[in-house]
């Protein structure tokens, strides 16, 4: 089999698999009222899968527990597709993923400039509202505070050296100023930059897949909400000044973001959705049935096939076939002895 062919096998098990998943965990988060970290955390197992290996088998799951492949579906001629169809197929697919990777490295380099001009905040009021928040929050890696005339929407990036970059036109309050830094410090946090990256990097991937990018836009929206019930609880983070801190930002800043961070803002009508649900979020333990939801659905969708009955449990079977081949070699050299005695 070409590199090709296997590559078109591998996306080929990889795509029928995360399409399966990314369909259940679409309905589970319609149809289930789930609290905005457990309907987070669901997304992310429907993303994994996408970025998992297509042949990574465990016991708890479901396309493991399937019958093993012995062999791909296109090594036989009767699967096997002609290859102009291959070369047309590998190509379309070499063109889109280029196209996808020219736009993230664009939005990535413009992001990248919008950091390296921006200066460093000098307001000590600012600096130790960051500091505090920070300590609140018990981030314990230094956050960078940088303010922009670039942007409007003030947010946060980087994933090893956290940096918050807010824009120098737009006028907060103390208690608005307060509420953006606990918003974009909750991401930071909660490690969302890293995922945020790791979707980027698979929307290039996957940028033919129209469940991907559903899952992907509604993992986003997820993350905002987590981020604004954790922001809500930092001390001195009022529901109304954090709503009035939306609503401003909303009002001055226009619609642009980075998939590579992640912004306070966003479309008007997220933001107002956004708005609503704080004015009439209840604070509520959550059910313990929805944790266990979330841990079953990981066991049972993000392993994946197995390639043959002998790879499941490769090191534990050849200690086993070690075993047996000494056992049938002592009672050889056992039989072997009692012929010569006799």
């Amino acid at each position: 089999m070409t590199i090709l062919e296997q590559a078109i096998e591998h996306l080929f098990h990889a795509a029928w698999q995360a399409t399966l998943v990314a369909a259940v965990v679409m309905l589970v988060v319609r149809w289930i009222s789930l609290a905005p970290r457990l309907r987070y955390a669901i997304l992310c197992v429907g993303v994994l899968k996408f970025a998992l290996p297509p042949m990574l088998a465990f016991p708890t799951g479901l396309f493991s527990s399937m019958p093993p492949l012995d062999h791909a579906p296109f090594a036989s001629s009767e699967w096997m597709p002609g290859a102009p169809v291959l070369i047309a197929t590998g190509a379309l697919y070499l063109m889109g993923f280029a196209l996808a990777a020219l736009r993230a490295v664009s939005l990535f380099r413009k992001l990248s400039a919008i950091c390296a001009e921006a200066t460093n905040v000098t307001d000590p009021r600012a600096l130790e509202l960051l500091a505090s928040t920070a300590r609140d929050l018990k981030i314990r890696r230094s956050v960078l505070l940088l303010e922009s005339q670039t942007v409007t929407v003030p947010f946060a990036t980087g994933w090893l050296r956290p940096k918050i970059v807010v824009s120098s036109d737009v006028t907060l309050k103390c208690d608005e100023l307060r509420s953006v830094l606990a918003h974009e410090l909750a991401h930071v946090s909660r490690h969302d930059i890293a995922l945020r990256w790791l979707a980027a990097i698979l929307g290039v991937v996957w940028w033919f897949h129209p469940l991907f990018a559903i899952l992907r836009r509604n993992l986003l929206a997820a993350s905002e909400e987590c981020c604004d019930d954790l922001a809500i609880s930092v001390k001195g983070v009022s529901v109304s000044g954090y709503r009035r801190a939306l609503v401003n930002i909303a009002e001055q800043a226009s619609r642009r973001t980075f998939e590579w961070a992640a912004a306070m803002g966003g479309e008007a009508e997220a933001l107002r959705a956004r708005v609503l649900r704080l004015a009439s979020a209840r604070s509520r333990s959550v059910p313990r049935w929805q944790v266990l939801l979330v841990a079953l659905m990981a066991a049972l969708f993000l392993p994946g096939l197995r390639l043959s009955s002998e790879r499941l449990f490769p090191r534990l079977e050849v200690v086993l076939i070690h075993t047996e081949s000494s056992g049938s070699d002592h009672d050889s050299r056992h039989a072997a002895r009692h012929v010569q005695n006799h």
